[in-house]
């Protein structure tokens, strides 16, 4: 198997894990999407292509990992980096978004519908905040939405752009701070 096809295994409410196998190199938009009990993904060092929306809507996952030798993604605190775009593509409820300068986007749709917050610090209290490091540009389309554990905000100087409905449907979110450097 070279391909995991589009909307392959969309919708696979009992799907927990999932682990590549060596060899697939594409896996097609959608082909992960909605499957809401989704917890592990382990993506080989032959994939070089994930289409978009791969893992939307999975909102329980709590460990993404690559294999080291991937020429195009990379598993950095749980996240899901094309390392060429510098783009993070899919996050999760353990993420730590890197601050080292490898990522400046993240992407359309990376947080969505997670069932606990990214961070990139440990939060006390059962505070639910994202901080959105410095080195991140652009925060892309539905980026957040939908994350109703999501309370406070805080984006960094260096984020340019924020597009259309980037934090929409964030029903308990209360402040976001905003980076001087927002457009």
């Amino acid at each position: 198997v070279k391909r995991i096809g589009e909307g392959a295994f969309a919708y696979c409410e009992e799907l927990q894990e999932v682990e590549i196998p060596d060899g697939v190199e594409i896996i097609d938009k959608q082909a992960f999407s909605d499957c809401h009990s989704l917890k592990k993904i382990h993506i080989p060092a032959t994939v070089t292509f994930i289409g978009a929306g791969a893992f939307d809507d999975c909102g329980d996952i709590e460990e993404i990992t690559v294999a080291e030798n991937n020429p195009v993604y990379r598993g950095t605190g749980n996240c899901l980096i094309n390392i060429k775009k510098k783009t993070l593509i899919r996050g999760c409820k353990n993420s730590v978004i890197p601050s080292d300068g490898s990522v400046t986007v993240i992407g359309e749709c990376a947080f969505s519908n997670n069932t606990a917050h990214p961070r990139n610090r440990i939060h006390s209290k059962g505070s639910s905040e994202v901080v959105i490091p410095d080195g991140i540009t652009k925060i892309g389309k539905r980026a957040f939405d939908f994350n109703f554990g999501l309370e406070t905000v805080f984006i960094s100087d260096s984020v340019k752009t924020i597009e259309k409905d980037a934090f929409s449907n964030c029903y308990n979110l209360k402040s976001i701070q905003f980076g001087k450097g927002v457009e």
